[in-house]
């Protein structure tokens, strides 16, 4: 008897030992022959020929089986392994922006390297250089704008007592008729002197793109603001970029594939999904003496026509006194005191309560402003509990964010789309839902709760400079004074650093 040949798939141990069998079969039926008659052989190799066919079907059969399972497996493990491979592309793809922002401001301070040195003076200027003024300053200005990137040259316009446009353009009657009368003593900084350089059209654009550049006000004026930041050195423009770029290797939000962000000296949130920004806002932050914090959380939920449960610390500082001075000033405001917890109907007569003694952080109750109108979280708040007690919500205070600087909050983060944000985030998450809020609990006044499925991470960041994808260079002004102890740890790394390589430059 013939031994059948193995299949391929007979090569994995497991199997091997299957096909052991017909070996064994033939040994046994040439013992058997040896014992009967050639009369009875004929039969008994029917029957085991009979019997290994059956076998060999079996085996055949159980091979196919594992070969298919085997198979199954192997595809899931694949599956498993693409899967694996994108999740780890997505990963690759949310360092780019980590790498891009730190490739980014490696390349800038190179270019800031190119102009340390004892040609960067100060530019002084005493007063405002408004549009159509003559002033001495305003040839460093034009080429200080140049060298930062703000201007294509510097150029500068001049214009002379009797002439009634400038090299860029019409001045208007009204800036003729000054030009042609200056007060006296005024010559140096008003239009009409000879041969100094107006600040025309040209010059007062490529001064608001520096001043966009820098967080300030973009009206062209060159007042205190805008020349503190003209006289902002190379060194310490490549200090306060070495600064962000040291906080942004450390900023956890590029770990997440969708996360909530706010730039406290860029008074401004973001919400980025796939290293995308989907979605931004101006935001209002907390005053110096009441500074947001830095730190990451997550975003659990936002309520509709929230109540505001007022901290502690404000109740105590900052109420506690207007309610001694006016007794009814928390009716007048839709608050109320309630005793033992935020959801207790419990609630404490004000008359009862000696505010004239209540000292920081000592009080026993819990104060409240019921949703409404005068509520100062407006209709909408963002939840992430943290130990800091702040979050992010709605204001009825909305003209604060027409001003440059917006550090008003008591830490909270005030956002200027409050609505927009829920609405990104609802789509993304649950569009019926959005759709429901927006359409019945906003418009009935009643406090609604939305969990999101998934929380989202949200970071408080601190980054006073930075490039943004177009490789413009920003600046922000240090509000909370966080970056002197670390600027001067970086300044003094990078001056030994410096001096180290010239030294190597000199042997």
């Amino acid at each position: 008897m013939t031994t059948t040949r193995p299949l391929p798939l007979s090569s994995q141990p497991s199997l091997q030992r299957i096909w052991k069998a017909p070996s064994t079969l033939t040994s046994k039926v040439k013992h058997l022959k040896e014992k009967v008659g050639d009369e009875r052989q004929h039969t008994i190799r029917s029957a085991f020929l009979l019997l290994g066919s059956v076998m060999i079907a079996s085996a055949t059969l159980f091979f196919y089986n594992e070969a298919f399972a085997q198979a199954q497996q192997e595809f899931s493990e694949q599956n498993t392994n693409v899967d694996s491979i994108q999740q780890s592309a997505e990963k690759v793809d949310i360092e780019k922006d980590r790498q891009r922002r730190i490739e980014a401001i490696d390349r800038e301070i190179a270019v800031l390297e190119q102009m340390v040195g004892p040609s960067f003076k100060t530019i002084k200027v005493d007063g405002l250089i408004e549009e159509g003024d003559s002033h001495p300053a305003l040839k460093a200005i034009s080429a200080r704008l140049a060298m930062l990137g703000d201007a294509e040259e510097a150029t500068c316009s001049k214009k002379t007592a009797n002439s009634a446009t400038s090299q860029s353009g019409d001045t208007g009657d009204r800036k003729v008729k000054r030009s042609l009368k200056p007060q006296a003593g005024s010559m140096s900084k008003k239009k009409g002197s000879k041969g100094k350089c107006i600040h025309d059209q040209v010059s007062m654009q490529n001064l608001k793109n520096f001043q966009r550049r820098h967080g300030l006000k973009q009206d062209g004026v060159v007042g205190p603001n805008t020349l503190a930041m003209l006289n902002l050195s190379p060194e310490d423009r490549i200090t306060r970029l070495l600064l962000s770029r040291e906080r942004m290797d450390n900023f956890k939000g590029f770990d997440d594939d969708e996360y909530i962000f706010v730039n406290i000296p860029e008074y401004k949130l973001y919400y980025v999904v796939e290293d995308k920004p989907v979605f931004n806002s101006k935001v209002v932050v907390g005053k110096p003496s009441w500074a947001t914090p830095v730190f990451s959380d997550e975003l659990e939920r936002f309520v509709v026509n929230p109540e505001w449960r007022i901290p502690t610390s404000i109740t105590t500082k900052v109420i506690a006194k207007k309610v001694a001075n006016d007794p009814s000033y928390l009716a007048d405001r839709n608050m109320e005191i309630r005793r033992d917890s935020f959801f207790d109907s419990d609630t404490v007569d004000p008359s009862t309560i000696d505010w004239d003694e209540i000292t920081p952080y000592d009080f026993d109750y819990f104060l409240v402003q019921k949703a409404g109108p005068s509520n100062p979280l407006g209709q909408i708040k963002y939840l992430f509990p943290n130990k800091n007690a702040v979050y992010i919500h709605d204001t009825q205070a909305t003209s604060l964010f027409n001003k440059n600087r917006r550090a008003f909050s008591h830490g909270c983060i005030r956002i200027e789309k409050p609505f927009e944000l829920a609405l990104s985030l609802a789509n993304r998450h649950d569009s019926k839902t959005a759709e429901r809020i927006f359409g019945d609990t906003l418009e009935s006044g009643e406090t609604h709760t939305v969990n999101l499925k998934n929380p989202i991470p949200v970071h408080m960041v601190y980054w006073t400079a930075w490039v943004n994808p177009k490789g413009e260079r920003h600046f922000r002004k240090d509000i909370y004074d966080r970056d002197a102890s670390d600027l001067a740890r970086i300044r003094s790394q990078y001056e030994n650093d410096r001096n180290s390589q010239q030294q190597v430059v000199a042997n």
